[in-house]
């Protein structure tokens, strides 16, 4: 029996959507969440979240402390980047 694929997803843009669409397909994967660019959040992650019943982040530090305490709690195997512009820290 196969493990499912946790994912965290950070993501902005036209190619974000259509990676996301092909992730939501899959069923060994599973996006715990999204998190979109904090200057101007993806309106269309936005409601593919809200339709997928997958929490919706916007955060200006992704490396903050309070906000990795938030998302280790959904136990991602994987963090993809798509299209961001944070850098994420050790």
């Amino acid at each position: 029996m196969s493990q499912i694929l946790k994912i965290g997803y950070f993501a902005d843009g036209p190619w974000s959507h259509n990676a996301l669409d092909k992730i939501l397909m899959d069923d060994q994967m599973s996006v715990q969440f999204i998190c979109a660019r904090f200057e101007n959040p993806d309106s269309v992650l936005q409601k593919k979240a809200s339709i997928n019943d997958i929490p919706f982040f916007v955060e200006k530090n992704v490396n903050s402390d309070n906000f990795l305490d938030l998302i280790n709690k959904f136990g991602c195997n994987v963090l993809v980047s798509m299209s961001f512009n944070q850098i994420f820290k050790k």
